[in-house]
């Protein structure tokens, strides 16, 4: 504890005297490079802004560094790589080189929830590998796949939905032709593409086509696990997780729930080997989980399970909230679902709120990337606001859910109209809780009919229910109406 204190008060002084630069910290430094592992990444970041501080002492601080994820020091590691990969590009003209240094401050800028950036640098860095491929499609094509599978996630985590799925094909197709030729080699990349594929499949509301990319997923990387466990068990336990998402969305719940547990387990066992690498991992499943224990029928589980990923979202927030804060609304989303069927308001509604804040912000950075979050933050905080009495605030909140989801829906309908459908359903609902403008409410119930009746014919397991509350409330708005004849047919029968 005291070597960190001392370092970060150095750096800061440094910062003020530049002579403590270069007479004291940069023969610490030189010295003792892995001081800065311990003292943080904020003081990491504070050290690459150093003018004074020799390009040496920073690459032998970077030498020290991981090039795995760390949730302290990534925010820190991305500013050093930021400062060292100028120099080094200054250093040389030789374009392949060029790519792998940009390519290695990308995956830093990934990792920090520097979004924007890393896209912009990964976007340099499939040009270049293009260029090279173009004269020599034997040595760099494989590059060129790995370059623009990583600007797929990038264009995903950005709200670039239907751009990084045209990437990730692109991906894929080579990735596929150069494991024709060479499985042992290339089989494993593909492998991974194919895992991204069905994220975006998923997110263009492709779900049969995601489904099936992320079982071929699943299968593969249990065999390459059975044969080394330690290589790629943090692979199946990404790929489990994913295809529990994808079997949760075709209504396959009970499959869904024991892939995701498949994939807690083992993600709890990295976590206990390398917790700052692995947690982030486990809050994701953890919150899958708990969505599916709840619909399972499992609601102490389900609330368990969401505690533990928020807990684990809120330490991971503190160190890097840039890379961390939007898991940790989506966390508190969950949560506050949980802690309402757990008879917990006063909670579920105050946590609700605290994901709506947090979405707003992250919203009006980006929002591309966060406008579907705070959608969904703002559908539940009505639920909760509802269930709460407040029916004004509850009205207010739908609306505004309405309105996002109905832009979004109409630049990717596949994707967004059931989202559109529910918020337009709670629309009517506390509507008719408020006994106004119910000419209104009835038009928002038919919308939301109409489209739920045209999901459940090609997805009827993810949908029927839906239709089934929906239908509900379209009866009880005509039976505010005064229209009970219209209302008794279509009301659903009683399960």
């Amino acid at each position: 504890m005291w070597a960190r204190t001392a370092v970060i008060a150095l750096i800061s002084a440094a910062a003020r005297w530049p002579h403590l630069t270069t007479g004291q910290l940069a023969p610490l430094l030189t010295a003792y490079p892995q001081l800065m592992l311990h003292a943080g990444g904020a003081a990491l970041t504070a050290l690459a802004a150093l003018e004074h501080l020799p390009i040496d002492v920073l690459e032998r601080v970077d030498d020290e560094l991981s090039e795995s994820r760390d949730t302290d020091l990534d925010p820190g590691a991305a500013a050093l790589a930021a400062r060292l990969t100028r120099h080094r590009l200054a250093a040389t003209s030789v374009p392949a080189q060029r790519a792998r240094l940009l390519h290695r401050l990308e995956a830093r800028q990934w990792r920090a929830g520097l979004h924007p950036q890393a896209l912009a640098t990964s976007q340099q860095v499939v040009d270049i590998w293009r260029n090279l491929a173009q004269s020599n499609s034997a040595a760099y094509e494989p590059d060129l796949a790995t370059s623009l599978s990583n600007l797929g996630l990038h264009l995903a985590k950005t709200g670039q939905r239907a751009e990084a799925l045209e990437i990730e094909q692109e991906a894929v197709e080579i990735r596929g032709r150069l494991t024709q030729t060479d499985p042992a080699t290339h089989g494993p990349s593909l492998v991974e593409s194919l895992s991204n594929l069905g994220i975006h499949l998923a997110a263009a509301g492709r779900g049969a086509e995601a489904l099936a990319a992320a079982e071929q997923v699943v299968q593969v990387y249990r065999e390459l696990a059975e044969i080394a466990p330690a290589a790629y068990e943090p692979n199946l336990a990404i790929s489990l997780n994913n295809l529990g998402a994808h079997l949760a969305a075709a209504g396959q719940r009970e499959d869904a729930l024991d892939t995701t547990e498949q994939a807690v387990r083992i993600r709890r066992r990295l976590v206990q080997a390398n917790p700052s690498v692995y947690e982030p991992d486990l809050a994701t499943s953890l919150s899958n989980l708990s969505a599916y224990r709840a619909k399972s029928g499992q609601p102490e589980g389900a609330l368990d399970a969401a505690q533990e990923a928020v807990a684990i979202r809120r330490r991971s927030a503190q160190s890097n909230p840039a890379a961390h804060s939007p898991d940790l609304a989506a966390d508190l989303n969950n949560l506050g679902i949980h802690l309402a069927a757990a008879g917990r308001q006063a909670e579920a509604l105050a946590t609700a709120e605290e994901a709506m804040y947090v979405y707003r912000r992250l919203a009006q950075d980006n929002p591309a990337a966060h406008e579907p979050g705070l959608a969904k933050s703002l559908h539940n905080l009505s639920i909760h606001l509802a269930g709460a009495g407040r029916h004004e605030d509850a009205l207010n909140a739908t609306e505004q859910a309405v309105t996002i989801r109905r832009r979004l829906a109409q630049h990717s309908p596949a994707a967004y109209e059931p989202d559109l459908a529910r918020s337009l359903g709670m629309f009517a609902r506390v509507r008719v809780e408020l006994g106004r403008d119910l000419l209104v409410a009835l038009e928002a119930a038919q919308e939301s009919v109409k489209i739920y009746r045209r999901l459940a014919q090609t997805e009827p397991l993810a949908h029927e229910s839906d239709l089934h509350t929906v239908l509900n409330v379209q009866a009880d708005v005509l039976d505010r109406l005064g229209r009970t004849e219209e209302a008794a047919q279509i009301r659903p029968p009683r399960p």
